[in-house]
């Protein structure tokens, strides 16, 4: 769904081709698990490094918004270090708290659509390959979910993207109101 959103919405730009190609290696990437040094990563964890700190070379940000980057990932650590040591929500409040959550701390933080998109995907890159070394250095590898790190990075990029587009929307309707407004006064 995400790639259809990026894929046939978005305007023609460097950026969609980007989004578009990378959502596509990542879902194909999400199957499989590559171990290194006895701790098991998978793929798109991997990949989705490698492509946010590409990302980054190629759209590079200012040092403010690196250093929110680096709190953001610390934030996620900590938040499922918190999940796992004191379980108050099940499993789908803890998801759905940490998607309500991000989407309106970055809606705050960040203005820029691009911006927005390349922050959150490397933050949670690296808070999640964080939390997986600490879980593997204290013999916890059974609390490594995966499926609520996919959950969360999904359900938020499709939150900004909505947002992305309802703004662009808005956007046009205004335009196109301007320009019936003129031909009414003309």
């Amino acid at each position: 769904m995400l790639w259809c959103l990026v894929t046939f919405f978005m305007g023609k730009s460097i950026q969609r081709t980007y989004y578009g190609i990378g959502l596509l290696l990542l879902s194909i990437c999400v199957p499989y698990t590559l171990e290194l040094s006895g701790i098991l990563f998978p793929m798109s964890l991997i990949f989705l490094l490698l492509y946010s700190f590409l990302g980054l070379v190629l759209f590079p940000l200012k040092l403010k918004k690196y250093l929110l980057i680096l709190l953001f990932a610390y934030l996620y650590v900590i938040y499922f270090l918190w999940r796992f040591t004191s379980p108050i929500f099940d499993d789908s409040w803890f998801v759905t708290l940490a998607i309500v959550f991000s989407t309106v701390v970055f809606m705050f933080v960040e203005k820029q659509f691009q911006s927005k998109i390349l922050m959150w995907c490397t933050s949670l890159a690296i808070g999640h390959t964080l939390y997986t070394f600490i879980c593997w250095s204290y013999y916890l590898q059974y609390n490594i979910n995966f499926q609520h790190f996919y959950n969360i990075f999904v359900g938020v990029i499709v939150l900004f993207t909505i947002q992305h587009f309802w703004k662009t929307f808005m956007h046009k309707v205004d335009v196109l109101l301007q320009v019936i407004e003129s031909k009414k006064v003309s």
